[in-house]
């Protein structure tokens, strides 16, 4: 007498102590089974002629029909070759399938199916089992057998079955579908995006420069608000003569008590004071009529501001320039900054 027992390699956690239930109660050996999950097969044989060998040789199959059993090409072959050889045949439903699964193939009006949905199913089993003469079975102690392999090995099965998504042909269309709407979606959310993105270059164009330049600093993070005003005021304070930058420095630097050059190289400073640059008043000092001057005092006083509103700015200053002080007091600070190099004063 051998058993084949056909399966779905994904259902060995059931099909494996199902084998030992009926082994243990029917007084059977490994030997009267052929069972490619309890390691029948040999390693680097020719496995589908041992399959359809074992298949030959039994006289009783009992395909196990899960949901993964009829996804499976192999086992529904399987199937087909049982009914071609028109071997015995049992077929074991598995909850959450029921006796509609095998409603498509010819084995549902030929052959009385098996469903483990209870212990009258179990039953049932049994009975089958019997009635072939396979060996000798006790069915009180069968079915206490198959109490313990219900709850322990089949419960656990079905509930993954049931919680299992079923990829079907309708799901498929549905997703095809589902895939087509969001690439119409996305290619139609770039269309827009790369409209708005023209529309606001152009009205970048169009809209004042000042509101243009507000818009992008609002948008900014400390850091880079900090960077860009230092940025605008680096850009007008190199366009200045390097003692009209020292004599601003000063002004910032010492509560506005005037720049003394160390040198007697008074000259370039009486130039720039004829320029109206500068002008002399207990010290030189600059003149914030001169329209550079004052657009360059602008940039320092806006920069002196973001300083002054970020608190943790001058920590994130010191982790890109450590060997500066923060701070518009400090020459090192305008050197770093503002790529300057700044006089130094009596």
């Amino acid at each position: 007498m051998k058993i084949f027992i056909s399966h779905s390699s994904l259902d060995n956690r059931l099909v494996n102590p199902l084998m030992d239930l009926i082994q243990t109660q029917f007084g059977l050996t490994r030997s009267n089974f052929f069972n490619t999950s309890d390691e029948e097969l040999q390693a680097g044989g020719q496995w589908i002629e041992e399959i359809k060998q074992g298949m030959h040789d039994s006289s009783l199959v009992l395909p196990v029909i899960t949901p993964n059993y009829l996804e499976s090409a192999f086992c529904l072959c399987e199937l087909g070759a049982t009914w071609v050889k028109s071997a015995d045949l049992i077929p074991i439903i598995v909850p959450p399938l029921d006796y509609k699964a095998l409603n498509a193939t010819p084995f549902r009006s030929v052959y009385q199916t098996v469903s483990l949905d209870s212990e009258e199913g179990l039953t049932r089993l049994y009975d089958a089992i019997t009635k072939r003469g396979i060996g000798q079975g006790n069915v009180t102690r069968f079915l206490s057998r198959a109490k313990q392999f219900s709850e322990r090995d089949l419960a656990p099965f079905i509930k993954e079955m049931e919680q299992r998504e079923v990829v079907t042909p309708a799901l498929v269309k549905n997703l095809k579908a589902d895939v087509a709407r969001y690439k119409e979606a996305f290619e139609s959310s770039e269309s827009e995006m790369d409209q708005l993105r023209e529309e606001n270059k152009k009205l970048r164009l169009m809209k004042d420069a000042k509101e243009v330049k507000q818009m992008d600093y609002e948008r900014m993070d400390e850091w880079d608000e900090f960077m860009a005003a230092a940025e605008e005021a680096k850009s007008i304070l190199n366009s200045l003569p390097r003692y009209a930058v020292s004599v601003l420095y000063q002004n910032y630097k010492s509560n506005h008590e005037g720049f003394f050059p160390e040198s007697d190289d008074f000259s370039k400073l009486t130039d720039m004071e004829s320029e109206g640059m500068v002008i002399y008043d207990s010290g030189w000092k600059p003149d914030y009529g001169h329209p550079k001057i004052k657009k360059a005092d602008a940039a320092l006083d806006k920069l002196k501001a973001v300083c002054g509103n970020y608190p943790h700015l001058e920590e994130r200053f010191h982790e890109e320039y450590p060997d500066c002080r923060f701070g518009l007091r400090y020459s090192n600070f305008w050197e770093a900054i503002f790529k300057i190099s700044i006089y130094k004063t009596n």
